[in-house]
């Protein structure tokens, strides 16, 4: 009986310590740039990837569970940087359809996009484009069809390139997206899939060597090549120089965020409408106070289908410097779907904290509400050159401080169980 009786409780144990919450931050690895993006159920994943000087690696994470699943990914072996991932979430009816698509900038300057499916297999090999790149690169899902847009490298920086490739992974086209009088930086790409168009808002500099911010609307048709008479572009800033920048759609538009000179940033709606593109009033600033916000990352997303009774709205992530102590944070602010603040408050709805570490360059995805919706945040921490993050609840609760243990509701629960049996077995 006492056999039993210990045999019992230890397998108790056991379980109690396998139902413990999942770690809350994850240390993904070394890394200088980060991505995320997520199948978009309950039941499924989510992907970081991130870059260093061994090469692009990635790391799948259960959903509303946010413990790792598998082990670490690499997907190229040489030094790499900027990097950026997107997923087939928008026309998934399950998790097993999703299908990512990671790009990053390579050590040989040239862009290059490899395949994962749902659970983290390789669906291709490494990709080389057949441009090279200046530095950032970005990808966007829409229309069935992945597009990879990017920066181009001297002597055409003016050039804006893409690439379309269909979830068969085979690339469909690639070529110049767009050509400006000066050069660019910072592409950044969405899809809006009530207006069916993919927008890219980025820095340029015109004829005079002045910088402008400028917003491009396009379509794909649907053999997966450009529809080049789609394309429509319109200037959200002249002559104002900005730092960094971010997008995400809205429904027949999208918001933008950018960070002025004055370190502070400011949202504006583009609305596509029949007669063209049209730029609506400036928001902001938007900036946590007693603090200054870095130079320039930022990253947003919509949350579509948000919990019952709520409007969507845009989960919007930046870098804060903390006064003056060279330490940063990053900040989360909740805006309605024309760029407002969501709760009326400018200086951020959340802080994620670093302690006296810096957490920079941010990367956030959405997992829309099922029950209920879930924030994926990725930054690096540039204090210990490493790629981390976390998951987080519509409360900010990280999703391993608040979920459902399985088997036990929490620990109290799991140790009722086992004082209740150690009273069974004494009855006994």
């Amino acid at each position: 009986m006492g056999c039993s009786l210990k045999s019992t409780l230890l397998v108790l144990f056991a379980v109690l310590l396998a139902a413990s919450p999942a770690m809350a931050v994850h240390v993904h690895g070394s890394g200088s740039f980060v991505s995320v993006s997520t199948d978009g159920f309950d039941d499924g994943y989510y992907l970081a990837v991130w870059t260093n000087t061994s090469g692009v690696f990635g790391r799948m994470y259960y959903v509303l569970n946010n413990t790792p699943v598998g082990d670490t990914i690499q997907l190229y072996d040489s030094e790499s940087y900027f990097t950026a991932v997107a997923s087939s979430k928008i026309d998934n009816t399950e998790a097993a359809d999703n299908l990512y698509l990671v790009v990053w900038e390579a050590n040989d300057s040239y862009p290059h996009v490899r395949f994962l499916g749902y659970d983290g297999s390789f669906r291709s090999n490494s990709i080389k484009l057949s441009n090279p790149v200046e530095k950032i690169v970005d990808v966007a899902y829409g229309m069935g069809y992945f597009v990879v847009v990017y920066e181009g490298a001297s002597p055409n920086r003016q050039n804006l390139y893409y690439a379309i490739f269909g979830k068969d992974t085979s690339l469909v086209e690639e070529g110049t997206l767009y050509t400006f009088e000066g050069y660019i930086v910072s592409p950044k790409i969405a899809f809006d899939s009530s207006s069916g168009y993919f927008g890219v808002f980025l820095k340029n500099t015109d004829s005079e060597g002045n910088q402008d911010s400028t917003f491009l609307v396009f379509r794909v048709n649907s053999d997966g090549t450009l529809d080049k008479k789609s394309i429509q572009t319109v200037t959200v800033l002249d002559n104002v120089d900005v730092y960094g920048n971010a997008i995400a759609p809205v429904g027949d538009g999208f918001v933008v965020a950018y960070e002025k000179t004055d370190y502070k940033w400011y949202t504006r709606l583009i609305s596509v409408t029949t007669s063209g593109l049209s730029v609506g009033k400036e928001t902001g600033p938007f900036y946590k106070e007693d603090g200054d916000t870095a130079g320039g990352w930022a990253s947003m997303d919509l949350v579509y289908n948000a919990t019952s009774g709520n409007p969507e709205y845009v989960i919007f992530v930046y870098e804060n410097q903390r006064g003056n102590d060279n330490v940063y944070e990053l900040v989360v602010q909740l805006l309605d779907t024309k760029g407002a603040p969501l709760n009326g408050n400018l200086n951020g709805d959340n802080i994620i904290q670093g302690g006296k570490n810096s957490y920079r360059v941010p990367a956030v995805a959405v997992k829309p509400s099922r029950s209920p919706e879930a924030y994926i945040v990725s930054w690096i921490d540039s204090s210990q050159s490493q790629a981390e993050g976390s998951e987080y609840l519509p409360d900010f609760t990280e999703v391993s401080e608040s979920n459902t243990v399985p088997f036990f509701s929490n620990a109290a629960v799991g140790i009722g169980l086992i004082g209740g049996a150690l009273l069974l077995f004494r009855r006994r």
